[in-house]
C-alpha cells in the first residue's frame, strides 16, 4: 500500500464511527491501520455485537441473518466513502446507492443517514452540487428524526464546506458553526477542529 493510499485511511479511520471503522479496514486491507487503531476495531465488534436490534418472536437463525443484514447495511457507506477518497468516484456512486436502495426498502434509517451523507459526497465531488443540497437535507432531516445528533453535525459539515464554496458562502457558515456547536457539545474532537478550521477561514456571515 502506498504512503498516500495509507494516509487517506487512517483519515477516514480517525473520523469515521467507530462501528463502522473496522468494514474499512478489512476494505482496504491495512493491517497497519488496524494495529495503530485497534481500540477503534475492538468498540466497531462490540457495538454489533450489542447494538444491532433484536427481532422479537422470530426463530433465532432467522433473526441472527436480519441483524447481519441490518448491520451490512449500516456499513455501506464506510467502503463509498473509502472509494471516494480514493479516486474511485464512479465505484463510490455505485456503492452508496445500493445502500441507500436496501436501506429504504428495510426501513433502515440508521444505516440510511450515512448513506445519504455519503452520497452528497459523491454528488459534490462529481460538480452535481444542485443534486447533493436536496440529499443533503434528507440526511440533516433523517438524523433529527432519529435524534442522532452526530450523524446530523456530520451532514451539516459536509453541506456547510460544498455552500461555502458556492455564492451561499453565509448559508455554509451557519451551517459550519451549527456543526461545530454540536461536535463540542459531544465531544468529538476530530470534527470539531475540522469545522473550526473551516469557519477561521471564512469569518462570521
Amino acid at each position: 500500500m502506498s504512503r498516500e493510499r495509507a494516509n487517506s485511511v487512517v483519515r477516514i479511520g480517525s473520523l469515521v464511527w467507530p462501528l463502522l471503522a473496522g468494514f474499512l479496514i478489512a476494505l482496504v486491507g491495512a493491517s497497519n491501520v488496524l494495529f495503530v487503531d485497534a481500540d477503534t476495531f475492538t468498540a466497531s465488534a462490540t457495538i454489533v455485537a450489542l447494538g444491532v436490534p433484536k427481532r422479537a418472536g422470530r426463530e433465532a437463525t432467522v433473526a441472527a441473518a436480519d441483524e447481519r443484514g441490518y448491520a451490512s447495511d449500516l456499513a455501506l457507506g464506510v467502503p463509498a466513502w473509502a472509494y471516494l477518497e480514493l479516486g474511485d468516484e464512479g465505484r463510490a456512486e455505485e456503492v452508496v446507492q445500493e445502500g441507500i436502495e436496501r436501506a429504504r426498502a428495510q426501513g433502515n434509517r440508521l444505516a440510511l443517514v450515512e448513506l445519504l451523507r455519503v452520497r452528497s459526497m459523491v454528488l459534490v465531488r462529481r460538480r452535481r452540487a444542485d443534486e447533493a443540497e436536496g440529499v443533503f437535507q434528507e440526511a440533516v432531516s433523517v438524523a433529527r428524526l432519529l435524534r442522532y445528533p452526530y450523524a446530523e453535525a456530520r451532514s451539516l459539515y459536509e453541506w456547510g464546506l460544498m455552500q461555502t464554496g458556492r455564492p451561499e458562502t453565509k448559508q455554509g457558515w451557519d451551517r459550519l458553526e451549527e456543526a461545530a456547536e454540536i461536535f463540542r457539545r459531544l465531544e468529538s474532537r476530530p470534527y470539531l477542529e475540522l469545522a473550526q478550521k473551516a469557519m477561521a477561514g471564512l469569518g462570521p456571515g
